[in-house]
């Protein structure tokens, strides 16, 4: 997969999970390295054999060549992540009807595939927020407590 994915430890199994990391797109070295820097990352989880990043257009590996070279690869199953703000319903429309297609058109063999929650929708998400704020301001929120 020319280098968009990465493995940690775990070998494919009944416990093994492989993770699949959405973009839309990306034209540039910088943005394809930023994936494989994020897969990698992925890839250290507990019980996550393989992680993959992947584009959902004009960009390689495609999501499709993703799926499909994963699954004969034994994973209790796939977890599809994408990393899209904000998501439109449009863009999980698509996700689902592509998955049903795609396994359609080469039957058997799939492991149970699950496509994530929103980004946004994450118990983190607030913290990731106030954390790259933060960071690029060089300071802590106010508090909004009167003392």
């Amino acid at each position: 997969m020319d280098g968009s994915s990465s493995s940690a430890d775990a070998s494919p199994g009944t416990d093994s999970r492989a993770v699949v990391l959405v973009a839309k797109s990306a034209f540039a070295a910088a943005p394809r390295d930023e994936m494989r820097r994020i897969a990698a990352i992925a890839a250290r989880l507990p019980d996550v054999s393989t992680a993959v990043a992947c584009f959902s257009k004009q960009s390689e590996p495609s999501l499709r060549e993703a799926l499909l070279a994963l699954r004969s690869g034994g994973h209790s199953a796939v977890l599809i992540v994408p990393l899209v703000l904000p998501i439109e319903p449009s863009f999980r429309n698509w996700l689902v009807r592509s998955l049903k297609r795609w396994q359609s058109d080469h039957p058997g063999g799939w492991p149970p595939i699950r496509i994530v929650r929103d980004l946004s929708q994450s118990r983190y998400f607030e913290r990731l927020v106030t954390s790259l704020v933060e960071d690029a301001s060089g300071f802590a929120p106010r508090s909004t407590s009167s003392a």
